[in-house]
């Protein structure tokens, strides 16, 4: 028996898109981007924490003023030598510069702290403490953000030699910077216990010029301002300025 082939027709619709009832635009922005969160700008200097902790044994014990006191108002070696422990117990500062400043006022609390009276020599005190003040500016100049405590410390600074009542003292030569903070008449006052020449020179003008030992009263009128006191001496001699 021969088997039947049957044929099958298919017909194929083909599907119609739908049309959309709406356009959907899709817009792509580019998101502003979220700073990235960076610790603020300061100097290496003042971020050392080592700095800081002399910047601040400086300022809250109010050490440039209580050295200030022994080149103006007289050596205490009992102070002295309390303030000299101060610093040196302490931790030294990192900062090259601040080593240094660290250094002048260590040996500006030295003079006063001799056995013998009249070898305390609170010009060399005095002197000592300028070179700190030198050396906390250099410093000042070097960073980029100055911290609350190094504020303190240059406002202790710029106080350095301000007075109503001062009174120097040395044996041998010197110059002593000095600050009048107020126009006036001034009464200078002073003495000398050497055998050779006592000179003493202020605002240009010799206001002493002696052999042998001295003691004296001039007055002079002073305008505020910063002043330079010039003593040549070969022996122990005091000024007071008031």
């Amino acid at each position: 028996m021969t088997p039947q082939i049957v044929y099958v027709t298919v017909t194929v619709t083909p599907l119609t898109q739908p049309t959309p009832s709406s356009t959907i635009n899709l817009i792509t922005t580019n998101p502003t981007p979220i700073p990235s969160l960076t610790p603020s700008t300061s100097s290496e200097e003042i971020s050392n924490p080592d700095d800081e902790a002399f910047l601040t044994i400086v300022a809250d014990n109010n050490i440039v003023k209580r050295i200030d006191s022994l080149a103006v108002y007289g050596c205490d070696i009992t102070e002295a030598g309390k303030i000299n422990q101060l610093i040196i117990s302490n931790k030294k500062p990192n900062n090259s510069t601040l080593l240094k400043a660290r250094s002048y006022l260590i040996s500006a609390t030295t003079y006063c702290q001799a056995p013998e009276k009249a070898a305390r020599d609170q010009s060399q005190t005095n002197e000592d403490l300028g070179k700190f003040s030198v050396q906390i500016k250099e410093y000042t100049n070097g960073v980029h953000t100055r911290s609350y405590v190094l504020d303190r410390v240059l406002a202790s600074v710029d106080t350095i030699g301000t007075f109503n009542t001062a009174a120097f003292s040395g044996n041998g030569d010197n110059s002593v910077p000095f600050t009048i903070s107020q126009t006036g008449l001034k009464t200078i006052e002073m003495e000398y216990g050497g055998q050779h020449n006592f000179g003493v020179k202020l605002g240009g003008e010799i206001i002493a010029n002696e052999i042998g030992s001295y003691s004296g009263v001039e007055y002079k009128t002073l305008p505020a301002g910063k002043y330079v006191l010039y003593v040549t001496a070969s022996g122990p001699w005091t000024i007071k300025i008031s």
